[in-house]
C-alpha cells in the first residue's frame, strides 16, 4: 500500500465520492488538506480485522471485498467508504478485513483529520454517521 497527499485535483476528486458530492468547490478545497491519496494493488490487505482502526477511506477507484472469519460479506466499489465504524468509536478493533479484489485508488483521512472535518463540516458528519448506522444495522443481521 502507498500513500501520498492529493494533488492538484484532490477538490474534483474529493467531488466525486457519494458523501461529499453536494458540499460546495471551498469545503472541497479545505478537505484536500485533510486527506491522503491511498494506492493498493490486487489481494493486498488494506485494513485487518481485529486491528485498531484510525483510518477512513473512500474508495474511487477499484474493487475490494470486506471478510470477516475469512468469509466474504460484502464487495465495495468506487464511490463506497470503509473503516468508519473504528475511527468512530475511537480505534476500537476492526470488525472485519477489507482487501483489495482489483488494484485500487481511494482517498484516506486518518481519525484526527475526520474529527476536524466533522466539526468544520457537520453535514458530512451526518453522512458519515449515517453510513455507520447502516454498517452497524448490517453488521446485526450477520451476526444474528
Amino acid at each position: 500500500m502507498q500513500r501520498k497527499r492529493l494533488g492538484r485535483d484532490g477538490a474534483e476528486r474529493l467531488g466525486q465520492i457519494d458523501i461529499l458530492r453536494d458540499l460546495p468547490i471551498g469545503a472541497l478545497r479545505q478537505l484536500v488538506d485533510l486527506a491522503d491519496e491511498l494506492t493498493a494493488v490486487a489481494g493486498e490487505v488494506i485494513m485487518r480485522e481485529g486491528d485498531r482502526g484510525y483510518e477512513f477511506v473512500m474508495l474511487e477507484q477499484g474493487h475490494a471485498d470486506v471478510t470477516r472469519a475469512g468469509v466474504r460479506i460484502n464487495t465495495l466499489g468506487p464511490g463506497d467508504c470503509f473503516g468508519e465504524l473504528a475511527v468512530l468509536a475511537d480505534g476500537r478493533p476492526r470488525s472485519a478485513s477489507v482487501v483489495a479484489r482489483t488494484d485500487i485508488c481511494g482517498i484516506v483521512l486518518t481519525a484526527h483529520f475526520m474529527r476536524e472535518l466533522r466539526e468544520r463540516m457537520p453535514s458530512v458528519g451526518e453522512r458519515i454517521d449515517l453510513v455507520a448506522a447502516e454498517r452497524r444495522a448490517n453488521d446485526a443481521l450477520l451476526s444474528g
